[in-house]
């Protein structure tokens, strides 16, 4: 079942069960009387509605209600599985694709929750290897990259983290030194230099200490 029909599940969700059998491990088929069969774990469905929905026959609006919230859940689950199959993707972005699939927040969650918890969803890993990436193709500071961390919904203190471990492997010095050495190229010095370097998110006291690294090169 698509994830933008599961609003009306519990309607035609098969209010009966024809039967179930287990798919994978944690993971029951369902087929209703009426309509395609569908997925859900079990772990989402709880002991007692597993029970329930394998020994088939009709189920209460309430039951009926639950089991649509696993399978929107799963299918939720699934779908960002693809997505993290192409690429790394942060939670929040993550959300936001289900969201244009028309998933409901809680199953968004509870499927976010799941990949987190698995350790196939990490917005620490994203942060590290974006940063990564990032230095390999443009010479910024601190302020700049934390900026573009946040901008793709890492949590402050997540991406404060792994910034600071990527400055541990990296100098910011000798990225700032690159970026002035780059910028120079193009005529600018003076105000317009450490202007264009703070804007790269390099701390004032590092763009002058950088900027007259380089004259004193130039003068030697």
């Amino acid at each position: 079942m698509r994830a933008e029909d599961s609003s009306s599940a519990s309607a035609n969700l098969a209010i009966f069960i024809r039967k179930t059998e287990w798919a994978s491990a944690g993971i029951l088929k369902v087929f209703p009387a009426d309509g395609p069969s569908f997925f859900a774990r079990s772990e989402d469905l709880g002991d007692a509605l597993t029970i329930r929905i394998a020994e088939g026959g009709e189920l209460s609006l309430d039951e009926a209600e639950r089991v649509a919230f696993a399978m929107r859940a799963y299918s939720a689950e699934r779908d960002a599985m693809a997505l993290l199959a192409r690429a790394e993707h942060t939670r929040h972005q993550l959300s936001v694709k289900l969201l244009k699939k028309d998933f409901p927040e809680d199953a968004r969650d509870r499927a976010l929750d799941r990949l987190e918890a698995t350790g196939k969803l990490s917005d620490r890993r994203y942060a590290e290897a974006w940063l990564r990436s990032r230095a390999t193709r443009r010479a910024e500071g601190r302020g700049k990259l934390l900026a573009g961390l946040l901008s793709r919904g890492i949590a402050g203190d997540t991406a404060r983290d792994a910034l600071e471990a990527f400055f541990r492997e990296t100098d910011e010095r000798a990225l700032c030194l690159a970026a002035v050495e780059k910028l120079a190229r193009t005529g600018r010095s003076g105000d317009k230099l450490v202007m264009s370097l703070i804007r790269k998110g390099f701390s004032l006291s590092l763009a002058r200490s950088c900027i007259k690294m380089r004259e004193n090169e130039e003068n030697s």
